[in-house]
């Protein structure tokens, strides 16, 4: 992997050993229960954080995906995802797990039995439009159920610039930009239904660098970037009155140009750092400097990309950032731009007491809480580092100890096979800054020593079967405070409130 100025930036891969359905990952989408969904050259995938559930199309299951191919993934409320495949346009009810072919394109195209679905974008008034390969643009009404078809033709200078519709964008001032694969750029005037082409020319340095468009993205500043096939990247700025286009594209004797011409996706982070996946390599704008830092697969490296032709980039709610390459899915944290190993040590009472971390959490006073599966709760020593930990798990002999298995009745003993000694699996700071920490044996509250260099001891929650008031189980899976005061307490016998 190459970087400018030697700045090692690491990749955690995820490919066909962790279950993912195809190394080939078209597109990526996080919804908003959190799951990832990631559309690959054979099937669609749902990934939890842990595992993979693979969709694929079934000939004997007339509800299962109707193509093997998912190009575009577009969430339609909490429920549904619309998705663009090699055989059309299919809706997934997530609840029921069913696929619905849409056929309205193919009636509007009686000489074709496929559509290709492309793109696909849902605008600020709720229509739903899908680029096709081939057969135009559609829009369609999701309260009437009908679509509109627009379509190239080549004695109307006012018409969609090419039936290939390769990208589609909605800019913050409403306006809907079309790439296509041949036609260049088009933006529609929705009162007219007429499009403007932007479109390369030879003789204009200030033109579309190509006609060949792949992807669009619009950055927290207006600028619209556009990438080309085999021209580069463009910038246009909102401020300009003529169009003028500003190009970036690879110089052989310059390492901090684009690393390659092939643009294939764009995306701008809610830090305002704009990534570009290329043909070979993903590239980083600096953009005081207006250069590239260039991320590649390197056969040497395990933490390199798993791939350097990057088809799609993602960035999900807590600022992570996932590259889908052609052979597999990475994983990049973009704050820390490396991933850090902190392992159990075999010498020390200062390093992590068990490899198997199971919640993390960082308080109101800087410090990490690192809770593990065979080793307990571990705290750093100085506020927002891994320099030195402290160590609290249980212990035979003290009763405010964290919670032991051996202490769970038979029924929760039964009911909990993955219970561990010393097991944490959930942590939360309340708005009274107390710690909590849920166990497999049970609930935990923390409580300060009486002098900074006394220990703290814990009160623990658990199941009692004679008590209807007690938690209902003593597997504590997850825990998170309300607006209105109340622990929510997560466990292997339901939810809980406190």
């Amino acid at each position: 992997m190459q970087t400018v100025e030697g700045n090692v930036t690491r990749f955690e891969r995820l490919g066909l050993e962790d279950g993912l359905s195809q190394g080939c990952v078209y597109s990526i989408l996080q919804d908003r229960q959190g799951f990832l969904w990631i559309g690959t050259q054979d099937g669609l995938n749902k990934y939890d954080g842990y595992t993979f559930a693979v969709y694929r199309h079934n000939p004997g299951d007339p509800s299962s995906l109707s193509a093997h191919g998912i190009h575009a993934i577009l969430e339609d409320g909490e429920d549904a995802l619309w998705l663009g495949t090699d055989g059309g346009l299919v809706r997934f009810d997530k609840r029921s797990e069913v696929f619905t072919p849409y056929r309205s394109i193919e009636e509007h195209q009686p000489d074709t039995d496929r559509v290709i679905v492309r793109a696909m974008l849902k605008d600020s008034q709720g229509m739903l439009w899908i680029g096709t390969a081939g057969q135009g643009l559609y829009r369609l009404d999701r309260r009437t159920e009908h679509f509109t078809a627009y379509r190239h033709d080549p004695e109307d200078p006012r018409s969609l610039v090419s039936d290939t519709v390769t990208a589609l964008l909605e800019d913050a001032q409403g306006r809907l930009w079309v790439g296509t694969h041949g036609g260049g750029l088009g933006r529609l005037d929705r009162e007219t239904g007429e499009f403007t082409a932007y479109q390369h020319s030879p003789e204009d340095a200030h033109s579309l660098s190509g006609n060949n468009v792949t992807a669009l993205c619009e950055d927290g500043q207006g600028i619209l970037w556009i990438g080309t096939e085999a021209g580069g990247l463009n910038a246009l700025e909102p401020t300009t009155r003529v169009p003028a286009f500003v190009r970036y594209q690879h110089e052989e004797d310059d390492p901090h140009s684009l690393s390659h011409d092939q643009v294939m996706t764009i995306l701008a982070d809610t830090a305002g750092t704009l990534w570009v996946g290329t043909g070979h390599g993903l590239n980083e704008l600096e953009r005081e400097r207006k250069r590239f830092r260039w991320h590649y697969h390197e056969e040497a490296d395990p933490s390199s990309l798993s791939g350097s032709e990057i088809l799609s980039l993602r960035e999900d709610a807590q600022g992570l950032l996932w590259i889908g390459t052609r052979v597999g899915l990475n994983k990049f944290d973009r704050s820390t731009r490396a991933f850090g190993h902190f392992r159990r040590g075999q010498e020390t009472r200062t390093a992590l007491s068990s490899n198997i971390v199971g919640a993390f959490l960082e308080d109101a006073q800087g410090f990490l809480w690192i809770g593990t599966l065979g080793g307990g709760l571990n705290r750093s020593t100085t506020d927002d580092t891994l320099a030195g930990l402290v160590h609290f798990d249980h212990r035979e002999d003290d009763p405010h100890s964290l919670g032991d298995r051996r202490a769970l009745s038979d029924t929760d003993h039964q009911q909990s096979p993955l219970l561990g000694e010393n097991g944490v699996f959930a942590l939360c700071e309340d708005a009274q800054r107390r710690l909590w920490i849920g166990t497999g044996a049970g609930l935990h509250r923390l409580v300060p020593g009486d002098s900074p260099d006394s220990p703290p001891t814990f009160v623990r929650y658990r199941h009692e079967p004679q008590n209807p008031f007690s938690l209902s189980h003593s597997h504590i899976t997850s825990l998170a405070q309300d607006d209105q005061g109340n622990l929510w307490i997560g466990t292997y016998g339901g939810l809980n409130r406190l």
